[in-house]
């Protein structure tokens, strides 16, 4: 058992900005991105350079972070499905060492139906999760913003997409929010944890910052329209060659997805519609409202350093999904392709055990299931039975760790997803899903009964994809095949696997 909370000094601050790429970090020398608060918390800890989550959108995603379970066993398959209640997450570990733990943001929960009236407003939409104590409220309809933005002079409104002007297409030019960055949901948000953590300077906290930005759509605070980066900065999205995988019954659902009222709102277009200019346009306001979410952070870090906290306080700083930003000619996370997936992960301990660490890079792979693991290790304990993840603590005490994973996992299920006018539109709803797995060299994604997609990595460190076909593709297959099957009977669900009957009554069996 840890040591009791009122003799230990060390606080924590875990940021989740929703739909932050992977590659997409300044000090990892990303051309496009100026983001100099997420570089000074990388000074101070460890940069996970391919740390994929477990799952997308949201709420899936998010689910196997804050309980450190695949998607296979937390089984929170859209943000449309509630979390088991058996399952223990972020929020009850910390009130068990003492915390009262603060969010402020959202968690994209759905609250279980068990015990509640089936009509229950707090069914009709996401809520913050249980466990919670919640400075900010930002879930489902946003309405606790949107009436601050009420009481400051602007229109009122229930709907938060109508904040942003419609635009007549195409889009030439980075169309500015009409709300200032005082006033935007993202420093509505981290105001709230601001003001929390000055205030309790003298306490040990525990506090959960969730933002919103960068997910789109694309409409970057007015502040930030004239710092996103120039056209030329911007790399070209990634291309599959000679169309070899477009008839593929997922690939085209994935196309259909999203249309262009994603990115901005107003006309309805397919994506594929969208002009190499407007790409441009709009991965430049993507990049601008990543910097946006950067000051915010900054002003946080700039108390824990003048209050003297930040020698006392774990950062942990990560995302739910990423976004394809353009690449395959895709926009979103409703996809297969790893950057989907791929997102950053930052981990800081001010412990001097970690000093020989600091301002590292990580190239092993990490996932999201490895994030409450890790939390809970730092503060010196450890979870429940059947979490699938592991401390990533390790990588924070030496340079040089033995056990490394040698791949990653994730999946994604679109069982409720309405009809998309494509073929997987007629699969039985238990067969709307994937799970996939990414190496070194090779990516493989199976479907329960439509066709496998094999994927050569021709550059790991941008992870460039090319189709892999014929033979080779057979080989790819077993070995894709045969990971996943490993994988999945590693982590069965083992939550109640290690306990036994005996003479003596129940007993839990030691690893």
């Amino acid at each position: 058992m840890p040591e009791p909370l009122l003799k230990r000094k060390k606080k924590l601050l875990f940021i989740i900005a929703d739909q932050w790429r992977g590659d997409t970090l300044s000090h990892l020398g990303h051309a496009a991105a100026q983001l100099p608060n997420l570089a000074r918390i990388a000074a101070r800890g460890v940069t996970f350079a391919r740390h994929f989550v477990q799952s997308s959108p949201c709420n899936p995603s998010r689910a196997a972070i804050y309980s450190g379970q695949y998607l296979m066993n937390h089984r929170v398959v859209g943000n449309e499905t509630p979390m088991d209640p058996h399952v223990t997450t972020l929020p009850f570990y910390l009130r068990r060492l003492g915390f009262d733990p603060c969010v402020s943001g959202y968690t994209s929960t759905i609250r279980h139906p068990d015990g509640r009236d089936p009509a229950d407003p707090i069914l009709r939409s996401p809520h913050n999760a249980d466990g919670w104590r919640v400075l900010r409220d930002f879930d489902g309809k946003r309405e606790d913003y949107l009436a601050f933005l009420h009481a400051n002079g602007w229109e009122r409104t229930k709907d938060y997409g109508s904040l942003f002007p419609k635009l007549a297409h195409p889009v030439s030019e980075i169309p500015a929010s009409p709300i200032p960055f005082s006033q935007s949901d993202t420093r509505w948000i981290a105001d709230a944890a601001h003001d929390y953590i000055r205030y309790h300077a003298d306490e040990p906290w525990a506090v959960h910052l969730s933002l919103f930005k960068p997910h789109l759509p694309l409409y970057p605070s007015p502040e930030f329209v004239a710092a996103a980066p120039a056209a030329e900065r911007v790399a070209a999205p990634k291309a599959l060659p000679n169309g070899e995988i477009d008839d593929h019954p997922f690939i085209q659902y994935s196309r259909k997805r999203i249309t262009t009222d994603y990115l901005w709102r107003g006309e309805k277009r397919p994506i594929a519609d969208l002009s190499e200019a407007e790409i441009v346009t709009g991965r430049r306001a993507y990049y601008a409202i990543c910097a946006e979410v950067d000051a915010a952070i900054g002003q946080i870090l700039d108390t824990l350093e003048a209050t003297g906290q930040i020698d006392d306080t774990i950062i942990i700083f990560t995302s739910d999904h990423g976004e394809c930003l353009g690449d395959y000619g895709l926009w979103g996370k409703f996809t297969c392709f790893p950057e989907a997936f791929h997102v950053p992960l930052i981990v800081a301990d001010p412990s001097p055990d970690y000093d020989a660490t600091r301002g590292s890079v990580v190239r092993d792979f990490s996932e999201g299931v490895d994030v409450l693991p890790t939390i809970l290790d730092l503060l010196g304990t450890s979870g429940d039975a059947g979490i699938d993840g592991r401390s990533l603590k390790p990588y924070l005490a030496s340079k040089q760790v033995e056990q490394r994973k040698e791949r990653a996992f994730f999946e994604f299920d679109f069982r409720n997803d309405k009809p998309r006018g494509t073929p997987i539109d007629a699969l039985p709803r238990r067969e709307k899903n994937l799970a996939a797995t990414i190496s070194d060299d090779a990516l493989y994604i199976h479907f329960p009964s439509l066709p496998p997609l094999s994927f050569r990595i021709t550059d790991p460190s941008a992870m460039t994809l090319e189709p892999i076909t014929g033979h080779d593709a057979v080989n790819a297959r077993l070995a894709g095949m045969e990971a996943l099957l490993a994988w999945r009977l590693r982590h069965a669900d083992s939550r109640r696997t290690g306990l036994v009957a005996t003479e003596c009554g129940m007993e839990t069996v030691k690893e």
